[in-house]
């Protein structure tokens, strides 16, 4: 709920879109929403962003949202946004996710900008999240396309592969999938798959490792972190590399501290060389 100073603003808001000054009446809502978050005023803030054609604005506030689900007023905005994007893969997610078709549609560029988005990223030397987001306003088969294309190209990028295996997944794209994992072309079917967070190797090993740092929870941020990559390394094929989550855990464990990995050490040799450079 809002409190005091935060309904003044929202007023002095209501006065500036009144007279047509929307940018001034986003600022006093940008003003109100840093005092607390308040989902009726985010929702606002979104119709004026998009009145402003500031749609990646409205995106990103949407996104801030921590339930887009149950606040029906919540979910409607998020579909206008995604249309004013045209983020038809987030769209496809969306209706995997809730099972079933939605009243809206959410229709991608034309095929010329899709050309342009698709042709853009392959020059690009360094995705930050803005340039992999844009990827969601292609069409489902080019979107499927450019990410195959991506996946058996040893130059893509480590967080990359990971983001479109993951978003394929959540798709519930249901094809076999070629895929570069270790250096070694691998296949896999994103339907048939889980994201990496719910992978049930991956999670026995950060539990397991969660349970052995109980004793120094200052070390655990670093060493989840660094498994975190370990395992990503091996995504989505961790089942097949990691027959023994339990004993891979003590290994990694020891790699991590001693450089020493038992059964495993050939495999996590392998894995760190494929890791993402630090520095």
């Amino acid at each position: 709920m809002a409190n005091v100073s935060q309904e003044n603003l929202v007023k002095l808001a209501e006065q500036a879109a009144a007279k047509d000054n929307l940018q001034q009446s986003a600022d006093y809502l940008e003003e109100a929403l840093r005092m607390g978050h308040d989902s009726s005023i985010a929702l606002t803030l979104c119709d004026t962003y998009l009145r402003l054609d500031q749609a990646e604005e409205a995106y990103k506030l949407i996104k801030e949202e921590k339930d887009l689900f149950s606040n029906q007023a919540v979910f409607q905005k998020y579909l206008q946004v995604l249309t004013k994007m045209h983020y038809r893969i987030e769209f496809l997610q969306l209706e995997h996710l809730v099972g079933q078709k939605l009243t809206v549609q959410v229709e991608p560029v034309s095929e010329e900008e899709q050309e342009k988005i698709m042709g853009a990223f392959k020059q690009q030397t360094h995705i930050n999240s803005h340039d992999y987001q844009q990827l969601y306003a292609l069409s489902e088969e080019n979107f499927v396309q450019f990410a195959q294309s991506c996946l058996i190209d040893p130059s893509t990028g480590f967080t990359v592969r990971i983001a479109l295996c993951e978003d394929l997944v959540k798709m519930g794209t249901d094809q076999t999938i070629k895929v570069i994992v270790l250096g070694q072309q691998e296949e896999f079917n994103p339907s048939q798959t889980p994201l990496m967070g719910h992978e049930p190797i991956y999670r026995k090993v950060v539990m397991q490792l969660a349970s052995s740092y109980d004793a120094s929870p200052s070390q655990l941020p670093n060493v989840l972190g660094e498994a975190n990559l370990v395992l990503a390394a091996m995504y989505p094929k961790l089942s097949k590399y990691v027959s023994n989550p339990s004993s891979f855990t003590d290994n990694l464990d020891r790699y991590m501290t001693k450089h020493e990995g038992g059964a495993d050490e050939d495999l996590l040799n392998k894995i760190y060389q494929h890791l993402p450079k630090q520095g």
